[in-house]
């Protein structure tokens, strides 16, 4: 069996973010996982040179730490595969909003970059 000892709960706060959240709080809760949340922020490239503010809070969750954090970034995917890699995050947790087609090919998918390219399991919901 896999051990999980860092959950990231990715989130947009859309209907299918949040619909994730109650499965990655379980997950952690039943593994004993810290918990991290993370939004990413999209912003427009900018000057290498700016620093990039990331926000992060921690909550106590009845002993387990969540740690919330909002990272600015001009692409979703790559930050959350960062943020993983930097937590050592054992598994991802993410909604998904199931485009396909057109929409998809338009808007891209960031469910499907992290799939992809993320250095741990990733569960979409």
């Amino acid at each position: 069996m896999i051990e999980i000892r860092t959950v990231l709960y990715t989130t947009d706060q859309s209907e299918h973010a949040l619909a994730a959240r109650p499965l990655a709080e379980a997950l952690a809760e039943r593994h004993g996982a810290d918990l991290y949340e993370l939004t990413v922020q999209i912003v427009a490239p900018v000057d290498p040179s700016t620093p990039t503010e990331s926000e992060t809070t921690r909550m106590d969750r009845g002993g387990r730490l969540t740690t919330r954090m909002t990272r600015p970034a001009p692409s979703a995917g790559p930050a959350i595969t960062e943020v993983a890699a930097e937590i050592g995050a054992d598994v991802i947790v993410m909604g998904t909003h199931g485009r396909g087609g057109f929409d998809r090919v338009v808007m891209g998918s960031v469910a499907e970059y992290v799939l992809r390219r993320a250095p741990c399991a990733v569960l979409t919901v």
